[in-house]
């Protein structure tokens, strides 16, 4: 059934209000406080210095960062909070790696590399570099290095011979990091100028791919995670190629069941909301320990705190609230667009901010299904009980075969088209969609066929019972009014 058909707007003008939680005149509206995890308590820490880089070593029970000031590597009692040791490492430390009981940490202002024993505390050794080194990675006998600046080189140092190779002579600051389980290094572009992830072989330094995200997106930050690859927000597939999710700000750090970001946390499953915080400063640092302890730098006051929370990795994506009189339902997140389905008993809602679709009883107006659905979900629309789902953060489409609306928690099956996705609309088969711009083309799956030359501003898309037009309309402000295509088949 067409979403946009106009039998429904009867229907939807109706509960538009109530699932909006903007309940008619003589209905109560429910008004719901929706609590996430709240903050347990907060430790501060003054450092006295600006600090580049944190780690967190569980094992040791420490937090490492490099006070670039001060030319120190802080040893930080990860349980008390105090500064235990305050060793001298070199000039400006900044990026580190942490490999057993080594940690290497970059000198910014020296063509060094300082290598720390973390069991004695001491500088055990220094490695020599070719340029003054801010970022630091190591996997086996190699040692990758580069310096801050807006072009720079990558070099490769056999830590057996000694020899010193350049294998990429140009990335715009880049944040290096390695995956140790399948030995690549990864190094991020974090100008304003320069988006792109590159990956490398660890033994070799072959450059593996080079990888420009959909969009003209800015990541200030590079995290890996047990094959899991975080660059600013999205989270990509390093053997794909393409965006797995995007989160509500950049992430700094990760564990088995969150993501830790400039905005909040977030459960790595399915990108539930765990906390949420004031969105941190440029240039501040977090780190989580195993009992998922929050340490947040926060560059202005030279400040790391401890901030204790009781996540649950559980934690609910959406909750609703119906009131006593059945008038109304409230959500914690908005419905952003929804759709009927045969004879309009279920309506089908999305939420963006919590990645959701929702299965609702149009007779007993009472939620009977709520599902993950992908990253960012952005329209929805259903023909012969296949729902079709389109994502601004994932470069798939969603589609979901309920076999006549039986089966609501069918498998669903991820057509990846390489572009984020704005609207769709459904056909037998086939589906058309528009990318996540401001002015984009309408394309086709499976065809991939473009069937506008020209661009749309924010078009939205409707297919005729017949299939035989797409209507396309312009929503944007300098858009016509509309326009169609006609003899689609």
């Amino acid at each position: 059934m067409n979403k946009r058909f106009v039998r429904k707007c009867v229907l939807l003008c109706g509960i538009a209000m109530v699932l909006l939680n903007l309940s008619p005149a003589g209905l109560p509206s429910v008004s719901a406080a929706w609590v996430y995890t709240p903050l347990v308590s907060e430790v501060k820490l003054e450092t006295g210095s600006e600090i580049k880089k944190m780690k967190m070593d569980d094992q040791r029970g420490y937090l490492y960062a490099t006070a670039s000031d001060t030319n120190e590597l802080l040893f930080i009692n990860s349980n008390t909070m105090k500064i235990e040791k305050r060793l001298a490492v070199g000039s400006h430390p900044g990026g580190m790696d942490q490999v057993g009981n080594k940690m290497y940490v970059a000198l910014q202002g020296a063509t060094l590399i300082a290598v720390v024993n973390l069991d004695t505390k001491l500088v055990e050794s220094t490695i020599i570099t070719r340029i003054q080194p801010a970022q630091v990675a190591v996997d086996g006998s190699s040692l990758f290095y580069a310096d801050g600046d807006q072009s720079t080189e990558i070099h490769q140092i056999n830590m057996t011979d000694g020899t010193d190779t350049i294998i990429e002579r140009s990335l715009y600051e880049p944040e290096l990091a390695v995956d140790r389980l399948s030995h690549r290094l990864y190094a991020g572009e974090t100008g304003v100028s320069a988006y792109k992830l590159n990956a490398y072989q660890t033994t070799t330094g072959e450059n593996l791919w080079s990888y420009k995200p959909e969009g003209n997106g800015y990541a200030s930050s590079l995290v890996i995670d047990n094959g899991a690859v975080y660059y600013g927000s999205l989270h990509v597939d390093p053997d794909k190629l393409r965006i797995i999710s995007i989160s509500p700000g950049e992430v700094l750090d990760a564990d088995s069941a969150f993501v830790y970001t400039t905005n909040g946390i977030y459960t790595k499953s399915v990108g539930a909301t765990s906390a949420t915080f004031n969105p941190l400063y440029e240039n501040s640092l977090i780190q989580a320990d195993s009992r998922r302890n929050v340490f947040r730098y926060e560059p202005f006051s030279k400040t790391i705190k401890k901030w204790v929370y009781n996540l649950n990795p559980s934690q609910k994506a959406i909750e609703f609230q119906r009131s006593a009189d059945s008038g109304s339902i409230s959500f914690n997140y908005n419905l952003a667009s929804w759709v009927l389905g045969k004879n309009e008993k279920y309506m089908y809602a999305i939420s963006p901010e919590a990645n959701r679709l929702l299965q609702i009883d149009t007779a007993s107006f009472t939620v009977t299904g709520d599902r993950y659905v992908g990253s960012l979900p952005s329209d929805v629309d259903i023909k012969n009980g296949v729902l079709y789902i389109s994502l601004k953060g994932s470069t798939h489409i969603a589609i979901i075969d309920t076999h006549l609306e039986t089966n609501f928690m069918a498998p669903l099956t991820e057509l990846e088209v390489g572009r984020l996705t704005s609207d769709v609309a459904a056909g037998t088969g086939k589906a058309y969609y528009t990318t996540d711009k401001s002015w984009n083309e309408v394309h086709e799956w499976p065809s991939a066929a473009i069937h506008f030359t020209g661009s749309y501003n924010d078009p939205s898309l409707s297919l005729s019972p017949d299939e035989a037009t797409l209507w396309i309309g312009e929503t944007g402000s300098t858009g016509k009014y509309g326009t169609f295509l006609s003899n689609l088949q």
